[in-house]
């Protein structure tokens, strides 16, 4: 007995789908990036493309309720402009930190990306401060113009601003032209807010290639990506986050996190003393560093 000609047309037609399922179009390795952050309950994950510290299992604590997330930004158009006509704050003047030998001491530098934002920036440098710490900012330069007085306070207490392009593009989808702007204008709005120009960009997603490093180059600037990475991004748990920064803790590492979620304000509560009870000194990335070359790329001392 035949089948009916029905069932070969459907099979067909499945057939047909799962060709089409294995098309695609490449991309690069880096896993799906993170846009601005939004309002949302969580937000979302944000690629690391270099080494991620992960130790035993750490059980989350729990919250009541989702931590808040900063206020959404708009979006605008920047690969035509590298000039922005708002005033900006009185520029302040970063004061000197203190001198220390990281070949001789056990340094390691904490930076902050995706701020600042109100909510809990302000927080975050009152634990810096309380415990003696100089951390470096990374701000993206679409914040700069509500937030002047807080990147002015952050440079006058001595923490290090770099620069974290406009508006967190995919930059492996921007012309070499629309990445300069993105730099360019970020650092024309951060040296009037702070009278400082930046010499280090992190690149959004820590993407670094050869046109990156070449438009550096170019503008005299170094890339600082990390050593370790909390995922403070993915799991927003101040003890999971702790645990993470304490277990890849060592001297001349460079650490990766975000001032813009609650939990890893309060995860510096716990990682800062713990770890200078260990003998460490928290140092700058220029400290860590001490000199840097435009267009290289730079993940520890």
């Amino acid at each position: 007995m035949k089948r009916p000609r029905v069932a070969s047309a459907f099979a067909l037609a499945i057939a047909g789908v799962v060709a089409l399922s294995g098309c695609g179009i490449s991309r690069p390795t880096t896993p799906a990036p993170e846009p601005v952050p939004a309002a949302s309950p969580v937000l979302p994950a944000i690629p690391r493309p270099l080494v991620t510290v992960i130790p035993p299992v750490v059980t989350p604590t729990p919250y009541d309720s989702a931590p808040p997330t900063p206020t959404a930004v708009a979006t605008p158009d920047v690969s035509t402009t590298d000039q922005e006509p708002t005033p900006e704050a009185t520029p302040t003047t970063q004061p000197t930190t203190p001198a220390v030998d990281c070949a001789k001491q056990k340094c390691i530098a904490l930076t902050f990306d995706d701020g600042p934002w109100k909510g809990t920036t302000p927080k975050l440098l009152n634990i810096l401060k309380k415990y003696g710490v100089h951390a470096t900012f990374f701000i993206e330069g679409q914040r700069v113009k509500d937030n002047k007085k807080l990147i002015a306070r952050a440079a006058a207490e001595g923490h290090v601003i770099g620069n974290h392009a406009y508006n967190h593009p995919e930059f492996w989808k921007l012309s070499a032209s629309s990445i300069q702007s993105q730099i360019k204008r970020t650092n024309t709005l951060l040296k009037k807010t702070t009278g400082k120009r930046p010499t280090l960009l992190r690149p959004p997603f820590g993407e670094s290639n050869p046109t990156i490093r070449h438009i550096l180059r170019d503008l005299g600037m170094a890339q600082i990506l990390w050593s370790i990475d909390p995922l403070d991004w993915k799991d927003q748990d101040a003890k999971t986050v702790a645990a993470r920064v304490l277990a890849g803790a060592q001297p001349g590492a460079i650490v990766l996190s975000h001032d813009i979620y609650p939990t890893t304000v309060d995860a510096y509560k716990t990682i800062i003393p713990k770890l200078q009870a260990q003998g460490y000194v928290f140092v700058t990335v220029p400290q860590l560093l001490k000199s840097v070359k435009p267009g290289v790329s730079y993940s520890q001392r």
